[in-house]
C-alpha cells in the first residue's frame, strides 16, 4: 500500500472554500469597523470645532467685544486654530467639490457651509440627498437674558444643515 503525499484535491477545494468565507465575513466586519472609525473621528472633530467656536465667544466677551460674536456666524472657524489641522482640506468656492480627498473637513466660502466628505458614504445616510458631503453651519443661538446685568447672552453652536445619521 502506497503512503498519500500532500492534499487530495477535494481537500484541497475545501480549504480554499473556508478561507474565502472567513475572508468574506472578515472583510465585511472590517468595512464596518472602518466606517465606526469614521464616524467617531468625523464626531471629535466637530467637537474641536466646538471648542475653537467657544473659546473665540469667551474672547470676544472678555474683550467686552460682545457686538462682534454675531458677525462670526457663517464664517470659517479652522482659520481661528493655531495651526491648520491636518484634516482640515482648505476653503473651496461651490462647484469644486468633484475633486476633493474624502475624510476631509473644506470649508465652501460661497454658501459659508462646513462639509466633511465621506469615504464610508455607503453607511451614512443624509436626508434627501445622495451626497457624500455632510454639512454643517455655525449659527447664532440667543440663551436667556441675563435679569442682573440686563443684557442678552449669546451662543455660537455648530448645526447639521440637513439631519444625518451613520448606519
Amino acid at each position: 500500500m502506497r503512503r498519500q503525499q500532500g492534499f487530495s484535491l477535494l481537500e484541497g477545494v475545501i480549504s480554499i472554500l473556508l478561507v474565502a468565507c472567513f475572508y468574506g465575513v472578515l472583510s465585511l466586519y472590517l468595512d464596518r469597523l472602518a466606517a465606526r472609525t469614521e464616524a467617531a473621528a468625523m464626531d471629535a472633530v466637530v467637537r474641536q470645532l466646538e471648542h475653537q467656536v467657544n473659546r473665540r465667544v469667551a474672547q470676544l466677551y472678555i474683550r467686552g467685544e460682545t457686538q462682534k460674536i454675531t458677525m462670526l456666524e457663517g464664517q470659517n472657524p479652522f482659520v481661528w486654530f493655531a495651526e491648520s489641522p491636518q484634516f482640515y482640506g482648505g476653503e473651496i468656492a461651490g462647484q469644486q467639490k468633484g475633486q476633493l480627498r474624502s475624510k476631509r473637513w473644506y470649508y465652501d466660502t460661497e454658501s459659508g457651509h462646513i462639509l466633511y466628505l465621506a469615504e464610508y458614504n455607503n453607511y451614512l445616510k443624509i436626508e434627501g440627498s445622495s451626497s457624500r458631503f455632510v454639512q454643517f453651519v455655525l449659527k447664532l443661538k440667543h440663551t436667556a437674558a441675563d435679569a442682573v446685568a440686563k443684557r442678552t447672552s449669546l451662543e455660537l453652536v455648530i448645526h447639521p444643515v440637513t439631519p444625518y445619521s451613520w448606519f
